[in-house]
């Protein structure tokens, strides 16, 4: 399949489909880096840096995981997806279009 096959539709579509469902596969794990990260964040106090520091030594994927999905449910595991997919599916549509068409319009100008 040549990479100028299809329209300009075809390829938002594509290109918004295949996002679509990689962040759907991946934000559970991005949630959990997150949160992962935020545990490592000193804290001004003593008290509070200290519970973090605990949390964190302590702290695997599979526990934060488990942990989520017993105090939220599994939905939470996508707290927040709607923002994330607005913004990652759009950006990365955009570009694969603009690649497309940019290389559709280089190939008939080089023809």
């Amino acid at each position: 399949v040549n990479s100028t096959d299809g329209s300009a539709m075809e390829h938002f579509i594509n290109a918004l489909l295949s996002k679509f469902v990689a962040t759907l596969i991946t934000y559970p794990i991005q949630l959990i880096q997150t949160r992962q990260r935020w545990s490592k964040t000193p804290d001004k106090t003593t008290n509070e840096k200290k519970a973090k520091q605990q949390r964190w030594f302590g702290a695997a994927t599979i526990h934060d995981l488990t942990e989520i999905i017993q105090q939220q449910g599994v939905l939470g595991l996508y707290r927040g997806l709607e923002s994330k997919l607005m913004q990652t599916c759009l950006n990365s549509t955009l570009m694969f279009v603009a690649y497309e068409e940019l290389v559709e319009f280089l190939t008939r100008l080089l023809r």
